[in-house]
């Protein structure tokens, strides 16, 4: 799924449906046609992004020509987990005036 978030004018963000300088693409879960839609519209490698939805993907950073890829491991809390918590990989690119995570 693809949101699209912008700064509300007091700190905070609201979800919009128009792509505009400084928003943020918020990308969960994406299916082959929301990864092609990224390939096509920012030039963003489709290998990239297999890396950041591979479980067990280290953390680096690279620039590309159009972007720059950042894949961090954050914590993630698990109750049913024997584990208090686990990581996971995100990945935050940068295109241009736009952040997609």
């Amino acid at each position: 799924m693809i949101t699209i978030w912008k700064e509300n004018g007091t700190g905070g963000l609201v979800q919009t449906a128009i792509l505009e300088r400084t928003c943020w693409i918020q990308v969960v879960a994406p299916t082959p046609v929301e990864i092609e839609t990224l390939h096509r519209e920012y030039r963003i490698g489709t290998d990239t992004i297999s890396d950041i939805l591979d479980v067990d993907e280290r953390s680096r950073c690279e620039r590309e020509e159009d972007y720059t890829l950042i894949i961090a491991r954050v914590p993630v809390s698990d109750r049913e987990k024997k584990v208090p918590y686990y990581t996971i990989p995100l990945g935050i690119i940068l295109v241009r005036d736009i952040i997609i995570t």
